[in-house]
């Protein structure tokens, strides 16, 4: 389970998939593909986990832009983040935020992908024979 520190709710709408590659208020440019979001207050780099109530789903994105400028919502999420949400057919949603403890990582390591746990046989070998 991940520790939680604050909450908000309110409703969530997301980057158009034109804004690809866009400079963002951090500085970063913005990738459809990433799991980031824009939000009023937090600091850039705050993790925050967005939940779905409606369908259950919830991701942690990070903060790398100011935004939304529409006064009813408090997040815009990155086009992926609104995929994996499952929000983008209905442009909008109701979430809930959280902002994830900064300590968070240190307890449960992030998943390493798949490709750094390639190692040839040999190796393997090697190491049991000793």
């Amino acid at each position: 389970s991940i520790v939680a520190i604050a909450t908000e709710s309110g409703y969530a709408s997301f980057y158009s998939r034109r804004m690809q590659g866009c400079k963002t208020t951090s500085g970063e440019r913005y990738h459809n593909d990433s799991l980031t979001c824009a939000h009023k207050t937090h600091p850039f780099g705050t993790l925050l986990r967005v939940f779905n109530p409606k369908n259950q789903k919830s991701i942690i994105v990070r903060v790398i832009d100011r935004g939304p400028h529409a006064r009813s919502r408090v997040i815009d999420l990155s086009y992926r983040a609104a995929q994996e949400l499952g929000i983008v057919s209905r442009g909008i949603a109701f979430v809930e935020l959280a902002v994830v403890d900064r300590n968070w990582y240190k307890i449960y390591p992030l998943p390493i992908p798949k490709a750094f746990f390639k190692v040839p046989q040999a190796t393997f070998q090697l190491l049991s024979n000793k």
